[in-house]
């Protein structure tokens, strides 16, 4: 936002083709309606949205379509966004609306027999740039893979956070290693990774980091359990420079 001097391009009264100032003006600041009400498809019990380009919780870039969604009569209804797709919903009980990790807040809209009452924008344009609160990943962020053949078996999955259950065998106090292909990996990036659950305790390190892979070495600290543990992880971006 400008201050006493603005950086827009700002129209006179005396100039031509007003309009194409003013619309070049709103599409510059087209980022900050997404998801706006849309006065043109907003009557009755229907709610019209902008849309725009958001950035979901896996990290990639979509862009969501114009909209709307229909509104039930004599309610207060709760308009959200899902994080790991964009879609556009609403409903009449607050689940997805206190669901912050899972969903963004839009308008909270009070209609009547007929017709809309009123409405609070609950929107927060920075969100859809990449913020997620708590830190971390939301649904849709994640997945999960089983280790085959052997605890040095490799597996693929290319999210930035997940869960790895190892292939049934006894457990080992004698280091294993095995490598998780993962194309959202890279070299500079920094891998959280813990024990999600089985009996043996195991001592868990991330020993190399590379540009779509890391490295996974553990030992129990004496158990010799037959199971699959399940292994945790996240990849969180970071830079050498």
């Amino acid at each position: 936002m400008a201050n006493s001097t603005t950086n827009l391009d700002t129209i006179s009264s005396a100039q031509s083709q007003k309009e194409v100032t003013a619309n070049a003006m709103f599409d510059a600041a087209s980022m900050a309606a997404t998801y706006g009400r849309r006065a043109s498809t907003t009557a009755a019990l229907t709610w019209g949205y902008y849309g725009g380009n958001v950035t979901l919780a896996d990290g990639s870039m979509s862009q969501i379509a114009n909209g709307t969604v229909s509104l039930t009569a004599s309610n207060t209804n709760y308009v959200v966004a899902l994080k790991s797709s964009g879609a556009v919903s609403v409903s009449t009980a607050t689940t997805n609306w206190n669901d912050r990790q899972g969903y963004w807040r839009l308008y909270s809209v009070v209609a009547g027999a007929s017709t809309i009452t009123s409405y609070t924008d609950s929107r927060e344009p920075a969100q859809y740039q990449g913020h997620i609160a708590p830190i971390g990943y939301s649904t849709g962020a994640g997945g999960t893979v089983t280790q085959a053949t052997s605890r040095t078996t490799g597996v693929t999955l290319n999210k930035r956070c997940g869960q790895i259950t190892l292939v049934s065998a006894a457990g080992s106090a004698a280091w294993q290693t095995f490598t998780v292909t993962n194309s959202t990996v890279d070299a500079a990036d920094t891998i959280i990774i813990n024990q999600k659950s089985g009996t043996d305790l195991n001592m868990i390190h991330v020993t190399a980091i590379a540009a779509g892979s890391f490295n996974v070495t553990f030992a129990t600290t004496g158990g010799t359990t037959t199971e699959q543990p399940v292994f945790s992880f996240a990849v969180f971006k970071a830079a050498s420079a």
